[in-house]
């Protein structure tokens, strides 16, 4: 196994009860959906890592335009790097976090899946779309697969 898949899964495995908590989706069943089943505790811990890589993005992001405001190009390039990891770690996880989720609940060929409250995972018919719009870090997106890192799309476990 590589070394970043172990760190991954060390990281995932030592998040906090409160990390949890704040990538729980909150978001009611909605009209259309069809619940599928609920996600296992390993998945749930991809889907929170995948939320906490982007929040530490966004906190690089915050100290990079300091540091460009104070004009210290050496800690601003170190931001602008922490920020370029964070993107590409939480990108990967959502990846591998989807993929997943279409492999244990079987489905492949869902036109819309998202997570909803209780960590149920959905299916909507009348919602389907394009998937997979990868572009920047949108942490409302990470659960659900077609807006994946793109346009920042709402309320956290908002389905598109």
């Amino acid at each position: 196994m590589s070394k970043w898949l172990e760190t991954m899964t060390a990281a995932a495995a030592a998040l906090t009860a409160e990390q949890m908590r704040a990538a729980t989706p909150d978001d009611p069943i909605e009209k259309g959906d069809t619940v599928i089943g609920t996600l296992d505790m390993g998945l749930q811990r991809l889907l929170a890592l995948a939320h906490d890589y982007s929040l530490q993005h966004k906190a690089a992001e915050k100290s990079a335009e300091a540091a460009g405001e104070a004009g210290n190009k050496d800690l601003l390039d170190q931001h602008v790097r922490k920020m370029s990891i964070c993107e590409t770690e939480a990108e990967t996880v959502a990846k591998v976090f989807w993929t997943s989720v279409k492999s244990t609940f079987g489905l492949w060929s869902a036109p819309t899946i998202a997570i909803r409250e209780g960590w149920q995972v959905v299916v909507n018919e009348e919602r389907a779309k394009p998937q997979f719009h990868i572009l920047a870090i949108g942490l409302g997106d990470l659960f659900h697969p077609d807006g994946l890192m793109g346009e920042l799309g709402g309320r956290r476990g908002s389905g598109g």
